[in-house]
C-alpha cells in the first residue's frame, strides 16, 4: 500500500516541477512556476479575489479543518490584553482578528480590567491589514454580522506587508497566518514586522509546512495534489487557485530554513510544535546570584507605606490589580524567576503610572531576605501564587517553598497583621507536604487551590 501512495505521490509531482524546498528566500516564484517580480503580486491578488467569498474553506480543504484548533493556539500563544496595539497582516477575512478581540473580551469578564484606566481598554487597536480588497470587504462584512469592531477597536487597512504603513516601534503585537508564503520577499516581511513591533512585542506565524516522514508525505501529496484542487473545482468552480495554494506550501521554505530567517530579521525563534514549556530551573548557576536591593525611594512614590512581596509574579496583573486599588496605602514588589515577563511587567507599570508596584527579576529562594530586610516599611503581607508544580520527591529541592525561604518570611514579617483562616490552613498542608518524610513519599497531590489565582496567602499573627 505505501509503494502503491508512493508511486502516485511520484508521478502527480512528475506534472509539475519538483517541489524547491531547496529554493532560495530571493527566488520569486508563483506556485511550482518562476514568475517576475513584479507579476507576483497581480497573479497573487488575482487568486485571493478568487477564493475570498470561499476563504475558510479554503483553509478547510488544505488542513482537514484544524486551521480553527490552530489559530485559536496562535492567539492563546499572543496572550492578548485589554489597551493592546495589535496588526495582523494578511488578515483580510478578520477570522484571527475575532479571535483576539474575543479573547480581550474574556479578560474584561475576569475583572482583570480594573487595572486598566478605561480610556486605556478604548484604546484596544486590532488592525487588520491585507494587500487585498476583496479580502478586506468580506471581513468588514463577518465583523458586522458578529458586531466586532463597534468600539473602534477593529481598524481595516489596504497595505503590503513589505511595506506598512505603520510607525516603527507601534505595535505590541503581529499575527500573520497562512500569509506569508505567498510574499514576494519574506525577508522584508520579516524586517518590516521586527520594526513596527515595540520592544518585547510578540511576532506569531502561522503557516502550512512540508511533511517529513514518508509515508504521510505521500498520502499528504496524494491528498494535496489530488483531492484539494479537485474539490476546489467542484465547490467553487476554480480548480487553478486551489492548485497554487497546494503549489504555494511546497515552495515555502522548510521548517528549519524559516526559522532561521526569523531569528536573522531580529527575532528569538520560538518554533512551536504544540511543544509543552518546561519549568525554569531555579538552581541554575545564573539564578543563585541574590539581586541588590534597588534604591526604595526611587521605585516607590512613599517607600514607608507597608509592604505586600509576590513570589512569582508571572505576569503581574494580579500585583498591578491590587495597586490600583490600594494607590496611597500599600506597596507591592513581585519576584519573578523569567526576566521577560518582568520586562513587559515593568512596561505596564509606567504605562499606567503606578508608583506603589514594582518588578524585580530574580529567584525569591536566593533573594527574598536582602531584597525586604532592607526595605524602610513594614512588611504585612506574602503571596505565591500556584506554586511548586512538581510534587514528587524527587522535585523537592526545585520547589519554591523550601524551609529557609518559610523562615525568612516569618523572620521579615511585621506583626499586627490579620489571618485568613482557610488560607492559613491550606498553608499548612502545602508545608507539611515539603517538610513531612512520609508525605515526601508520596505523589499523590493532597490539595487543591482555593481559588484559581491562589494557591496559598498567609499573614503573621
Amino acid at each position: 500500500m505505501a509503494t502503491l501512495v508512493r508511486s502516485v505521490a511520484r508521478n502527480l509531482m512528475r506534472k509539475n516541477l519538483s517541489p524547491a524546498s531547496t529554493l532560495h528566500s530571493h527566488a520569486t516564484s508563483f506556485g511550482f512556476k518562476d514568475v517576475a517580480e513584479e507579476d507576483k503580486s497581480n497573479l497573487v491578488g488575482n487568486v485571493f479575489t478568487s477564493v475570498a467569498s470561499n476563504y475558510d474553506l479554503m483553509n478547510d480543504l488544505m488542513s482537514g479543518g484544524l486551521h480553527r484548533l490552530w489559530k485559536d493556539r496562535l492567539v492563546s500563544k499572543l496572550n492578548p490584553f485589554p489597551g493592546m496595539k495589535h496588526l495582523d497582516v494578511a488578515g483580510g477575512t478578520g477570522d484571527v482578528a475575532f479571535r483576539i478581540l474575543e479573547n480581550i473580551k474574556n479578560v474584561k469578564r475576569r475583572a482583570i480590567q480594573d487595572v486598566l484606566d478605561d480610556d486605556l481598554i478604548e484604546d484596544t487597536r486590532i488592525y487588520v491589514c491585507d494587500i487585498n480588497p476583496n479580502m478586506l470587504g468580506v471581513g468588514k462584512k463577518r465583523a458586522e454580522e458578529r458586531g466586532f469592531g463597534r468600539d473602534k477597536s477593529l481598524v481595516w487597512v489596504e497595505g503590503d506587508a513589505e511595506a506598512l504603513s505603520f510607525e516603527d516601534n507601534s505595535m505590541d503585537g503581529y499575527t500573520i497566518a497562512f500569509g506569508i508564503r505567498n510574499v514576494t520577499h519574506i525577508e522584508k516581511v520579516l524586517a518590516e514586522a521586527y520594526r513596527v513591533l515595540k520592544r518585547g512585542g510578540r511576532f506569531l506565524c502561522l503557516e502550512l509546512s512540508h511533511v517529513d516522514i514518508p509515508v504521510y508525505k505521500d498520502l499528504y501529496d496524494v491528498y494535496s495534489f489530488s483531492v484539494i484542487p479537485a474539490v476546489g473545482e467542484l465547490v467553487t468552480g476554480d480548480r487553478e487557485s486551489y492548485q497554487y495554494l497546494v503549489e504555494s506550501v511546497r515552495r515555502f521554505p522548510p521548517q528549519e530554513k524559516f526559522a532561521k530567517m526569523i531569528a536573522e530579521a531580529g527575532f528569538q525563534k520560538d518554533v512551536d510544535n504544540l511543544r509543552i514549556r518546561q519549568h525554569v530551573n531555579p538552581l541554575r548557576r545564573a539564578l543563585m546570584i541574590p539581586a541588590e536591593a534597588p534604591n526604595w525611594k526611587e521605585v516607590f512614590g512613599d517607600a514607608t507605606l507597608p509592604l505586600m512581596v509576590d513570589i512569582g509574579s508571572g505576569s503581574g496583573r494580579f500585583l498591578m490589580w491590587l495597586a490600583k486599588r490600594n494607590s496611597s496605602s500599600m506597596n507591592y514588589l513581585g519576584l519573578e524567576i523569567r526576566p521577560k515577563l518582568v520586562t513587559r511587567a515593568e512596561y505596564w507599570v509606567n504605562e499606567l503610572g503606578l508608583k506603589n508596584v514594582h518588578f524585580i527579576s530574580t529567584s525569591a529562594m536566593v533573594s527574598f531576605q536582602q531584597l525586604v530586610s532592607t526595605y524602610p516599611g513594614p512588611l504585612m503581607l506574602v503571596s505565591i501564587l500556584c506554586p511548586d508544580p512538581h510534587f514528587k520527591k524527587k522535585h523537592h529541592k526545585r520547589r519554591v517553598v523550601q524551609k529557609p525561604l518559610v523562615d525568612s518570611i516569618v523572620n521579615n514579617l511585621a506583626h499586627g497583621g490579620q489571618d485568613a483562616p482557610c488560607l492559613r490552613s491550606h498553608f499548612r498542608i502545602f508545608i507539611l507536604l515539603n517538610f513531612d518524610p512520609f508525605l515526601q513519599t508520596c505523589d499523590l497531590l493532597c490539595f487543591r487551590s482555593l481559588y484559581n489565582l491562589m494557591c496559598s496567602m498567609w499573614r503573621l499573627t
